[in-house]
């Protein structure tokens, strides 16, 4: 993998370009299949793209219509919880911050089955067997570009939540050198020149590395800000820290 900062930053402004245009879009199709991999996830009542959608006044009317009764949040299983974040219509609005955890921690605030997959004690160990089911090579030629885009943010998405600390913070060590492996293994066979689906996968690994505190990784965190502000923000990691951390990543797998 090459890096350039210069193509990184153009790249990076395209493709959140591209994302605003998608959002609500995508959202809706994704909201048909709430209860497509979890056979007791949330089939969310109010979809985008529905009159009843369209009929909401404010983003705040959304927010309200989208959140899960509690009742239905306590006896849902994990893996149906899992299925219903990830198809969470608002979920998308998380990209439309400079910076990725502004984003999540916006959406988090005003989406109660967030807070609610953090309270599971598998959670981790949930999102981490979906993502890997997550093939970036799984688009089909026959695919518009909307179900092509659809499916690259639902990987994304996965990894937003996969990048979160608690979530990671509930991991094993086995657990979290099998997540770091899934993240290079999506960066090395991923879109090339998409610096979003880049960027996301070294999150996972550089969040993971310093929660496991891999010393060769935590030496660059104290030394450099720019490493710091990546694992804090998780965006526009300039081209030499990205490079570093896919090297790290790799240095920790194989144990050195």
């Amino acid at each position: 993998m090459i890096f350039d900062s210069k193509k990184i930053v153009l790249i990076k402004l395209a493709s959140l370009s591209l994302c605003a245009v998608l959002l609500l879009t995508v959202a809706a199709c994704s909201a048909k299949t709430a209860a497509a991999g979890g056979s007791d996830a949330y089939d969310y009542p109010v979809k985008p793209g529905t009159d009843a959608w369209k009929a909401l006044g404010s983003h705040a009317d959304m927010l309200n219509a989208c959140q899960i009764p509690e009742t239905t949040l306590n006896r849902m299983s994990t893996a149906g919880l899992v299925e219903t974040v990830l198809n969470y219509p608002l979920f998308g609005d998380a990209w439309a911050w400079d910076y990725p955890q502004e984003g999540f921690d916006s959406v988090s605030s005003g989406f109660n089955g967030i807070p609610a997959l953090f309270d599971r004690k598998d959670a981790g160990m949930v999102l981490l067997a979906k993502y890997k089911t997550l093939d970036p090579n799984a688009v089909n030629s026959d695919w518009t570009d909307l179900q092509k885009g659809q499916y690259e943010y639902k990987i994304l998405d996965a990894e937003m939540l996969l990048a979160q600390t608690p979530v990671i913070a509930g991991l094993s060590v086995q657990d979290c050198h099998i997540l770091v492996r899934e993240a290079i293994l999506k960066y090395d066979t991923g879109p090339q020149d998409d610096i979003v689906f880049e960027e996301s996968s070294l999150w996972i690994a550089a969040r993971v590395l310093e929660q496991v505190k891999y010393a060769p990784f935590m030496e660059k965190m104290s030394a450099d800000i720019d490493y710091r502000n990546f694992v804090a923000e998780g965006s526009f990691g300039n081209d030499v820290v990205l490079k570093d951390i896919y090297n790290q990543a790799q240095g920790y797998l194989a144990g050195t």
